[in-house]
Order: structure tokens, then C-alpha cells, then sequence
């Protein structure tokens, strides 16, 4: 006997998961979920997988590049439950992947010396559908860098950032170029939990914030991905960057409920194992 009401809802690929040999795929529980006791994953009218009760997604490697494969997802249950629509996804086409640890690149991969120019220089030659990578093993040391629209910044290795405020500044011969609102102080505008303001940047930006127009989208379609490690400053760099501007009197600008140096600093610190995780059911 099959419960309609036990199909899973809205399958779909998960926003910037569709590479050329893999995907995520996420879909909503059933109406009546209460005895499901998993998820059955179809590829191609193979079951290649069952997930748990409370894992509404699946994660696929090892897929062919520009290739069509169909896929559905059925409860398992006592019931004779219906699956999905089958869902009809074709990879992305083979891209140009640059590992910045190569040449014309050489990023110190020992992690010693910093690499912010060179990594930079690789991002900023990626083509449309690129791919910048960190091989395995890499410990690559950087300040700020600024990804693009229409690429990929997989890392297998680890992305290190600086401890130097210096390096999360726009320097004084790139602030011209710069497309947001930059202080004289190499601060740029931007929103931190709802409030505008001159910040530092972080590790990774992607865009610039426009006060003329808040809707305009300034960088889209952006990847990060690998099984790697991307590792902030921590507070031995937000300790440094409120430091600079702790003098009231020198700095009042930066002054914030009586105390010195309130720059926005937590981006730079924060650290993330970029490893498959739930994946968002929106794209912001």
C-alpha cells in the first residue's frame, strides 16, 4: 500500500554544489515522516544508498564530467512508499584548474612566507568555470584576497591568514581600483550584523557593498570546496587589529561604547574545515 503522503518533497541540487564529478543533493522530509526510518538514493535506477531518518541530503563524488544521470529519493518504511520525480542533473563540463603552488604561481606551500600576491595573481587569471586550488598538504599564508564571480576556490590543503592587521587592508596603490568605498585608513564599508561601517577585510571577500544601491548583486555564483582546512588569525589578530586603533583621542571614529579600536575584526579570525557539511537549502 503506498502513502502519498510519505514521498519526500522538492528534491534538488544543493546552490554552487554542482562541479564536474559531483553534486549534493537536498530535499524536504514527507508530510508523515514519523515512521520513516531513512532515505533510499536512487542514481540511474540504482539504489546506491540509504541515508538516516534525519539526513535530508546525500553527497556524490566520483561523477563523469558533462554527463546526464537521473536521480530520486523514496522513504523507507513499512509502506510501499512513491519516490520523487526523478531529477535530471547534467555535471559540469571540464575546467581549468590552477593549483597556486605551481608554476608560473610557486606559493610557499611550507606556509613560512606569505603568499597573498601570488595567490591573488591566480585568482584573478581563473577563467569563468575555474577552479583555484590548494593541493593536499599545502599550507598556504595569506592576507585578504578577493574571489570573483564564476569560479571555484577548492581547498584540499589549508589557507592560512596572516597575523599581520596589515595584510587585511586595501594597500594605498589598490585603492583606486577598488570598487567599494575604501577610508583613508585602507578600512572598506561594509555590513556587519545590520550595521554599516569601516571594517577590515577578511581572509576570503567576495564583492563590495554599493550605498548608492543595496540590491545590486556585485559577485555571484561563487564555490568553496575540498577537505581541507581554511584557518583564520584567531585572537591573536583581533587582539592586534583593535591595538592599532585603541587611542580614543588619535582615533575616535573607531570609537564604540567607550572603547578604542572597535573595528570590525571577528571575520579575520574565524577558522573553517571546508568539509562536506548539511548544505544550505538557500543561496544568499
Amino acid at each position: 500500500m503506498k502513502n502519498i503522503n510519505q514521498m519526500p518533497i522538492d528534491l534538488m541540487v544543493a546552490p554552487a554544489t554542482l562541479a564536474t564529478d559531483s553534486l549534493t543533493l537536498v530535499w524536504d522530509k514527507p508530510l508523515d515522516y514519523a515512521n520513516i526510518i531513512g532515505y533510499a538514493v536512487f542514481q540511474d535506477e540504482v539504489r546506491i544508498a540509504i541515508t538516516k531518518p534525519n539526513q535530508t541530503h546525500f553527497s556524490l563524488r566520483g561523477l563523469s564530467e558533462d554527463t546526464i544521470y537521473q536521480f530520486r529519493i523514496q522513504a523507507v518504511s513499512a509502506y510501499d512508499n512513491p519516490s520523487t520525480p526523478n531529477l535530471t542533473v547534467r555535471t559540469k563540463p571540464a575546467c581549468t584548474i590552477i593549483d597556486v603552488t605551481k608554476s608560473p604561481y610557486c606559493a610557499d606551500a611550507s606556509g613560512e612566507s606569505i603568499s597573498t600576491i601570488t595567490v591573488q595573481k591566480a585568482i584573478d587569471d581563473c577563467p569563468a568555470g575555474g577552479t583555484v586550488f590548494i593541493p593536499k598538504g599545502a599550507i598556504v599564508l595569506t592576507g585578504t584576497l578577493e574571489l570573483k564571480s564564476e569560479m571555484t576556490l577548492h581547498v584540499d590543503g589549508m589557507l592560512k591568514g596572516s597575523l599581520d592587521p596589515n595584510d587585511y587592508i586595501v594597500p594605498k596603490e589598490r585603492r583606486q581600483s577598488y570598487k567599494g568605498m575604501v577610508n583613508e585608513d585602507g578600512l572598506i564599508l561594509t555590513r556587519y550584523e545590520g550595521w554599516e561601517m569601516y571594517c577590515y577585510r577578511s581572509l576570503i571577500n567576495a564583492g563590495h557593498l554599493n550605498p548608492e544601491n543595496r540590491l545590486i548583486e556585485t559577485c555571484e555564483n561563487i564555490r568553496i570546496c575540498g577537505d581541507g582546512t581554511i584557518y583564520g588569525g584567531g585572537n591573536e589578530l583581533g587582539t592586534a587589529m583593535k591595538q592599532l586603533y585603541a587611542d580614543k583621542e588619535k582615533y575616535p571614529e573607531y570609537v564604540s561604547d567607550g572603547m578604542g579600536g572597535e573595528t570590525h575584526t571577528r571575520s579575520t579570525a574565524w577558522f573553517y574545515p571546508v568539509q562536506e557539511r548539511t548544505p544550505y537549502r538557500y543561496q544568499y
